[in-house]
């Protein structure tokens, strides 16, 4: 997705047409949504196997993997917006 972006970054074409807030394609996303949250299940497994386990340790735990995946789904998401920024979807 990164480097299909590149182009559309170099030459600015993509900045005009950024559109903030669409509420038409807000149903589609509920999906998306709901998976990122689905790893939650794991967080039990990952508590058992931390070593000397403590409720600052496993803060320090679910932080980290939320800032991991906020970075990750950011980087996605704006260079997905960009990379395909000319097509239209149905």
């Amino acid at each position: 997705v990164i480097v299909e972006s590149i182009d559309h970054i170099g030459k600015g074409d993509w900045y005009e047409k950024v559109n903030y807030w669409r509420p038409a394609g807000i149903l589609q996303c509920l999906p998306i949504f709901s998976m990122a949250l689905f790893c939650q299940t794991q967080l039990f497994e990952i508590y058992e196997s931390i070593h000397n386990v403590s409720l600052e340790k496993m803060n320090l735990v679910v932080r980290g993997a939320l800032n991991i995946c906020t970075v990750v789904y950011l980087c996605v998401g704006f260079f997905g917006y960009v990379a395909f920024c000319n097509e239209s979807f149905a």
